[in-house]
Parts: structure tokens; sequence; C-alpha cells
């Protein structure tokens, strides 16, 4: 995960908001089109929770996510058990708590989906701790990946706060092995480049603005 940075809402979500009768239900395909593509541009084209490439809603109208189409995650729950009518509104419509994200697998190719789904598709209602739009703590610094592509808590992080981290991780299982490959394969062809380049402090440091998810100014 990469931390977020949320821009504007999008005009059509507020008079959602300002409703109370309203549900995500009710909201028009084109509305929600209007809210895939701005999530889409404020992730960088990004999922949310394991940084796979989203398909373009602007090339793919609404698409249908079982043909590889983003899919909008609130992070709190809008149906988690025990909250209130009024908390399950303000969670369908806060545009901090709306994520865009991959098809969690459904659009794996067949000899690829008995590795299993993940992100969105396999957490359910599970309540999350870590929002990668919100901060602090910025969810960049709590994890790292291997060279074999496993996703862990940084490694100074003491067990108190790893438990949460690798509770995420497992609850989006994020290192099923399709995920655990295309990391592998991300490091191993930065590292070529870096050989490739002589480690050389620029080279560095154009790797590290290309692994960082831009700014408001990028």
């Amino acid at each position: 995960m990469r931390r977020i940075r949320k821009g504007a809402e999008p005009a059509t979500l507020r008079p959602h908001a300002d409703d109370p009768s309203a549900t995500w239900e009710r909201v028009r395909g084109d509305e929600r089109q209007a809210l895939r593509e701005a999530l889409f541009a404020e992730q960088h084209g990004l999922c949310a929770y394991c940084l796979s490439r989203l398909n373009d809603p602007k090339v793919r109208p609404d698409p249908a996510p079982s043909r590889g189409g983003m899919k909008i995650e609130h992070f709190d729950a809008r149906k988690e058990a025990g909250i209130t009518e009024a908390e399950s509104h303000r969670r369908c419509f806060d545009w901090s708590n709306l994520l865009g994200v991959c098809p969690g697998g459904e659009d794996a190719p067949p000899d690829k989906r008995i590795e299993g789904l993940y992100c969105e598709n396999v957490r359910g209602n599970t309540p999350l701790r870590f929002n990668p739009a919100t901060f602090p703590p910025d969810v960049q610094t709590l994890l790292r990946s291997t060279d074999r592509g496993e996703l862990l808590p940084a490694p100074e992080l003491g067990p108190k706060q790893s438990a949460p981290v690798i509770a995420q991780v497992e609850t989006l299982k994020l290192n099923v092995g399709w995920l655990r490959e295309n990391r592998r394969q991300a490091i191993a062809a930065a590292r070529k480049r870096l050989i490739e380049q002589g480690f050389k402090r620029g080279a560095v440091e154009a790797l590290l603005r290309r692994a960082s998810t831009p700014d408001a100014r990028g």
C-alpha cells in the first residue's frame, strides 16, 4: 500500500451525502462512473490495497469488475455489524472513505485462480486498521517487501506495532502467489537497472521518485 492524497470530492457525491435517505444502491451508473474516474486519477491508476494497475474507467466506462474493471471500496465497511444507520450513511458517502480497488483475482487467467482471491474480494466487512488515504500513519512506512515479493511489517516496528500490520496483510491476502510474483519481478527489474546505472546517486533518486506516489503537484 501507498499513501493516497485525497482530492476534492466529486460534485456527484454531495447530494447523496446531504440526503439522509440516500442509499448506495440508488447511486446511478453515471454517478459511479464519475467516482471511479476521480479515484483512478488520485490513486494514479493503482489499486489502493495491492497496487495492481487498474483499468482506466474512461477507456472502459462503467466496467464489470469480473472483466477487470475497478471497484469502489468503502474502507470502513458500510454494512459492518453493530453500526447505526446514520453511521452507515456517512460511510457510504464520505469521500475520504472511498477507495478504488482491483477485481481481486476475479479477472485472473483460469490457471491462476487456484491461488485465491485478494483485496476487497476477500475482506468482506472485516474492519481494517490502516487506511492508505488517512495520515498519519503513512502506510508506506509500515510495510517492506522481501526479494521474493513477500510483504512484511517494516523491520523497525516492534511486535505490538507489527501485529495489526500483519493482520491487515492477511485479511486482504496481499501475499498470494500472483501478487508476490509481481512484486518479485518489479524488485528484480529495479535492481538490474541500478546495477546497469552503476548505483549512481542520481539514478537511485530517480527510481525512488518513480516508486513514490506523486503529490498534488506531481
